[in-house]
């Protein structure tokens, strides 16, 4: 299984209210198992142990990113997604047992997460 990594959290702020973190992450080498990747944010400068309120994912190498709550912060998913090459077709997530793509391990990912508070 591939492994997850928070390499450079960024300062969080507090906007009215809410708990806002942003992160960009690495994704090791590995295979992907049905229904994502685990996404563990239980880090020291995430500051917020509860299961984020939202979470946007995005990066640049042209997949899409998916974050699946869990019961807290350190057991979420992140779901990869692909184009299979017709372009009217749906993306469809990655298959069982896939090795991660080299444009997942070299993609720039970023996470933005919304927390009602921090504890």
């Amino acid at each position: 299984m591939a492994a997850f990594v928070i390499p450079n959290p960024t300062p969080a702020q507090w906007v009215d209210g809410v708990y806002n973190i942003g992160m960009t992450i690495t994704i090791n080498p590995g295979t992907y198992a049905t229904g994502g990747i685990l996404c563990n944010l239980n880090e020291a400068a995430v500051k917020a142990s509860r299961t984020p309120s939202t979470m946007a994912v995005y990066g640049q190498s042209g997949y899409i990113y998916a974050y699946v709550k869990g019961t807290d912060n350190s057991n979420g998913l992140l779901k990869i997604f692909v184009q299979d090459g017709v372009a009217t077709d749906a993306l469809q997530e990655l298959g069982n047992g896939t090795a991660i793509p080299a444009g997942v391990l070299a993609d720039v990912i970023h996470l933005e997460g919304r927390y009602k508070g921090m504890e």
